[in-house]
């Protein structure tokens, strides 16, 4: 009887045993299908903190006035000028103009002509970097639209036919361009003959980036007492009708200034930046990358801040500019990149669990940058424990703890 009764209990428990660990199998089954695990590289990643302002771009600015008569400008918009150098020549008629500018364009297109036609040196151009040039100039003509690009067109035709020039002349062929430049001579001297004879110039009053036309900011500001604007001086400037005798402008000095409102607590970041290293800047129509601006003011009314920054950085993009965003970098961080969905808190250590050997291992995170879906963390940090370059952090898994087969 008590054989009997302990191979009876000894069957209850063997089935208990067995369903505990079907139901283990089960569990983990399940867990896989409904709830698998997804693991992603780390990898190494960069990443900038940025801030972006609206604002308004203010430097000193000379209007360059005249009134009466055609002007035939020899500086090109965005041109460095210096003091003295002449902005534009006066004529009697636009017509006139218009015949000095076609003058300048036959006159260089003699003197190329007449230099490769006289090149002896063919042995020095480069056939397969003239090949190269020619096939992007003609992608460049596919591309341009029939009925908007005439001025496009004409310009990359005459590129063409002056780099074929040069291809005959590469192989060694004999190109006989004195037909075309006596044409072009008996152009130059009709156009002579209708250019008549400029009035008079107009001359740089001082050194700079020059512009035409004018906007209405050159006067609304000055920038010599930048410094103290308050914010509802700002919200107060507005453009002036342009004056009409405002022909140009020149922009002068080595330093501009970017004026924007924000809150205290952007101020306050931004001046943290400053005191901890650099501040940066970028627009995002220049092909610069970022350049070093100082903050030169913060002045607070209330819980608004008017920010004054300034650069020294200069071109002619930037010069013909007066309000776009600017976007402020306040730092660069470069670690390994991890999903927000990986980061867990265990025994109050921030980490994520990686897949290593059929299970999952906790690695710590010492995280330098935090984004909404990424962190980036420290590549290769010190100590055990911690995250490395290439572990497969699993970023989607339930039920997970240091240890627990996976594989």
């Amino acid at each position: 009887m008590k054989k009997k009764t302990r191979k009876v209990v000894f069957r209850i428990v063997a089935a208990v045993a067995a369903l505990a660990v079907l139901f283990y199998v089960g569990l983990q089954l399940v867990s896989w299908i409904y709830n698998p695990i997804v693991t992603e590289r780390a990898m190494t990643y960069q990443v900038e903190d940025t801030l972006t302002a609206q604002g308004l771009l203010l430097r000193e600015e000379t209007l360059v006035r005249h009134s009466g008569g055609a002007l035939d400008f020899q500086v090109a918009d965005g041109a460095k000028i210096a003091k003295g150098g002449t902005i534009a020549n006066i004529y009697s008629t636009s017509e006139q103009v218009a015949a000095q500018q076609e003058l300048r364009e036959v006159e260089a297109e003699i003197e190329k002509l007449t230099n490769l036609s006289n090149s002896g040196d063919y042995y020095l151009l480069d056939l397969t970097q003239i090949q190269n040039q020619i096939a992007e100039q003609l992608y460049a003509l596919a591309d341009i639209d029939g009925q908007t690009g005439a001025a496009d067109s004409a310009s990359v035709t005459a590129q063409l036919n002056d780099l074929i020039i040069r291809k005959q002349v590469a192989v060694g062929e004999q190109v006989d361009l004195s037909a075309r430049i006596t044409a072009l001579q008996a152009e130059r001297d009709a156009l002579l003959s209708q250019g008549g004879q400029k009035t008079g110039s107009i001359q740089a009053e001082t050194s700079g980036y020059f512009f035409s036309g004018s906007d209405g900011y050159e006067t609304v500001v000055d920038v010599s007492s930048i410094a103290a604007m308050t914010v509802e001086q700002f919200r107060a400037i507005t453009p002036t009708t342009p004056d009409a005798s405002a022909v140009g402008k020149i922009s002068s000095g080595y330093t501009w200034y970017y004026v924007f409102e924000t809150d205290a607590s952007t101020a306050q970041r931004l001046s943290g930046v400053q005191e901890n290293g650099t501040l940066r800047g970028r627009f995002a129509f220049m092909d610069a990358d970022t350049f070093p601006m100082q903050i030169v003011a913060a002045n607070q009314s209330g819980d608004r801040v008017l920010m004054v920054l300034s650069s020294d950085y200069l071109s002619g993009q930037l010069a013909a500019m007066r309000t776009s965003e600017l976007q402020l970098v306040l730092g660069t961080y470069e670690g390994l990149r991890v999903d927000q969905q990986a980061v867990r808190i265990v025994d109050g250590e921030t980490g994520v669990y990686i897949l290593s050997g059929g299970r999952a291992r906790f690695r710590r995170l010492d995280v330098l940058y935090t984004k909404e879906t990424y962190v980036i963390v420290q590549a290769g940090s010190s100590g055990s424990g911690y995250l490395q370059l290439y572990d497969n952090v699993i970023v989607r898994g339930g039920d997970l703890y240091d240890g627990r087969v996976l594989e």
